[in-house]
């Protein structure tokens, strides 16, 4: 199993999180951010993610498996990095200045 996990609820509501424990029954997620399609340009389209929860946005979530709709198999790494970049005080570079 990844260490992450991109699923959509029955409500639609499609959410990216790091895998805290898995059961048959549930998940326990932290961070969990819900992804949303943003308009960037008159014809472009982009992704915004937000706190799935806002009164708790660090804190850790339980997610029953009966309220998925679908569960991606392998989160995309570009996603991944997008999630630890906004989960995380740490800022992801691919290079260090003047090493490029």
């Amino acid at each position: 199993m990844s260490e992450y996990i991109l699923c959509t609820l029955n409500t639609t509501q499609e959410i990216i999180a790091k895998v805290v424990e898995a059961t048959d029954t549930h998940y326990i997620v932290a961070k969990p951010l819900m992804i949303s399609v943003v308009q960037t340009g008159e014809t472009t389209y982009g992704l915004r993610m937000d706190p799935f929860s806002p009164s708790n946005p660090d804190g850790d979530q339980r997610i029953n498996r009966a309220t998925l709709a679908s569960e991606s198999v392998v989160v995309p790494p570009g996603l991944i990095k997008a999630y630890q970049q906004q989960t995380s005080s740490i800022e992801i570079v691919s290079a260090l200045p003047g090493q490029m």
